[in-house]
């Protein structure tokens, strides 16, 4: 990547020609999707989002960037907080879907009865689950029935802790995308 020639499709945006932010964009699109990969972000999808977020964030920040650095290194580290939000929202997403599962299951448990909505989210999960490989439904099943850590569960399945995280956050998000596909199709709130 030429500095010098992403220096002078900033100039140009900055004198008024927005095309050729286009410029800037290509010039550095591989490397960023590369970083974010490189990141642990191992859905595409997100890495597409984040890219998008982190190229708007610096072209609504342009006249901040100092012409004559580098470039890259600054959008790097657009990207890596954006990662880093994303990171932490994700993680709040799950813990709260970790809390309706077990209230979901507390109050079958106690014997109410659940909303429609609930009662159309503990189908949907049912059935997701069951589509699940074998060994995916052992590792939530150690994690959330046995309430086993990464590490016991490494030991349990004789693979590496950090495998085991990677692999729940996998199957976390798979659920998470198929009880969203059949909660939509099924016309019911997300």
């Amino acid at each position: 990547m030429d500095t010098a020639g992403v220096d002078d499709y900033v100039r140009r945006v900055r004198a008024g020609d927005v095309s050729a932010y286009a410029g800037v964009v290509r010039e550095t699109q591989d490397r960023l999707r590369s970083h974010l990969l490189f990141m642990c972000l191992h859905s595409a999808d997100a890495v597409d989002d984040l890219a998008q977020e982190a190229y708007m964030h610096a072209y609504k920040n342009l006249h901040q960037y100092e012409l004559g650095t580098n470039f890259f290194a600054w959008l790097k580290t657009i990207a890596r907080y954006r990662a880093r939000s994303h990171t932490r929202s994700e993680a709040a997403r799950t813990e709260r879907e970790r809390r309706f599962a077990d209230a979901a299951l507390l109050e079958s448990e106690a014997g109410s009865e659940p909303s429609d909505v609930e009662c159309g989210r503990i189908e949907a999960m049912r059935t997701c689950l069951e589509k699940l490989m074998p060994q995916s439904r052992d590792l939530l099943a150690g994690r959330y029935v046995k309430d086993l850590d990464s590490q016991s569960l490494a030991q349990v399945c004789s693979m590496p802790a950090s495998t085991v995280r990677v692999a729940l956050m996998r199957i976390r998000e798979q659920l998470r995308r198929c009880v969203q596909s059949k909660l939509s199709a099924e016309g019911v709130g997300a």
